[in-house]
């Protein structure tokens, strides 16, 4: 899927602002949104394995069974000793659909069933605690203790009536518990069913191989605990360009403009990318339009323009026009990046206008200027 945003600009001729977003996938989808400072995301996704209930046994499971430093050890007098009996992530709330691969800022939903040995109720239980964390050297470690937005996000439910859902996986971050979608079971049960609904944050590593983990954790008032591990998640290419402006306006401008750092040229925006692994970013334009008018984009960067009724573009990412790159009709590399933080790396880009000296007809021109951002 693709994602284009189309923003106006004047030049009694104008360039309007469009963000292209192109997905790893076969199909692309591209639609016009409002001009505003939002955010365009994409990612790649991958199909649900749609086995309906795994196994808790499988080979890329692990469990373990203790009791937390300060607990009794004799549970045979009865101590309530929880047992998960299956953890697993589903991309549907009746977590009939396991995933095999997440995709950031998309709602899943962690199942953790737990039951309760001796005869005793869940209520017995003061916490369940799902840990998503990044594998990096694929050898099945224990969760890690510290969160961090790139690689471990820890989903919380302090068990009470009603439960206090919680999260912490950072900050700042963009991973989310969504606590309306959360579930708790009845706690006068012997088992039953939670369900975590969060969001991987859009830093979270990009790992296709599959290196995510995921591990549920049930604690007793006792202190007593049991802990299971789904192995090998992937984690889908996730990246989205934001804007400080929705506009480039150069305003009333006269044929023959040339490229040159006086007004009306140059106009500056700046563009803001966050990506969970390597990216690249490309940009093009095409002809614009006023009225019944149309005035062409001269692709070899005429400076001014040679043919009737056309104008050329540049931009730089340095603010000089002297390594600004011609601006065509089809993409062209600006830059490339590595994972990101949170908050995304800052580019401030500036353009460059300039106009056929013969005469154009006085409208009000705008068109497009589209950003494409990909895995590299």
């Amino acid at each position: 899927m693709s994602t284009e945003r189309v923003i106006n600009t004047v030049i009694v001729l104008a360039a309007v602002i469009a963000i292209l977003c192109l997905l790893p996938v076969l199909s692309r989808h591209v639609c016009d949104i409002p001009c505003s400072n939002r955010q365009i995301a994409l990612a790649g996704t991958s199909p649900p394995n749609t086995d309906p209930k795994p196994a808790p046994n499988t080979d890329n499971r692990t469990g373990e069974q203790r009791a937390e430093p300060g607990a009794a050890e004799d549970t045979a007098l009865g101590r309530p000793q929880p047992e998960i009996t299956l953890v697993e992530i589903f991309s549907d709330p009746g977590c009939t659909q396991p995933v095999q691969s997440l995709t950031p800022q998309t709602t899943y939903y962690a199942r953790v069933d737990v039951r309760m040995r001796m005869g005793n109720q869940l209520s017995q239980l003061r916490e369940v605690r799902v840990t998503v964390f990044y594998d990096s050297a694929g050898t099945n470690p224990p969760p890690p203790p510290v969160s961090n937005p790139q690689t471990c996000a820890i989903l919380l439910c302090n068990i009470d009536r009603p439960p206090l859902w919680d999260i912490n996986a950072g900050s700042p971050t963009s991973w989310q518990i969504l606590p309306d979608q959360c579930q708790q079971p009845d706690l006068t049960k012997k088992s039953g069913t939670w369900v975590f609904a969060f969001k991987p944050g859009k830093v979270a590593t990009a790992s296709p191989p599959g290196n995510w983990d995921v591990c549920a954790k049930a604690t007793s008032k006792f202190l007593l605990a049991d802990e299971l591990c789904v192995r090998n998640k992937a984690m889908n290419w996730y990246g989205e360009i934001t804007f400080s402006a929705g506009l480039l306006d150069w305003g009333e401008v006269q044929p023959g403009l040339r490229f040159e750092d006086m007004p009306p040229n140059p106009r500056s925006l700046t563009a803001t990318y966050i990506a969970n692994g390597s990216y690249g970013v490309d940009i093009k334009s095409g002809d614009w339009s006023g009225g019944a008018t149309t005035i062409y984009l001269d692709e070899t960067g005429g400076n001014p323009p040679a043919g009737e009724m056309q104008f050329a573009l540049k931009m730089s990412t340095a603010g000089n026009l002297s390594d600004a790159i011609t601006i065509r009709k089809s993409y062209t590399p600006i830059g490339n990046g590595t994972q990101t933080g949170e908050g995304g790396v800052a580019s401030t880009n500036t353009f460059y206008l300039s106009l056929t000296e013969s005469d154009i007809p006085a409208e009000t021109y705008s068109g497009t200027i589209s950003y494409l951002i990909t895995p590299r």
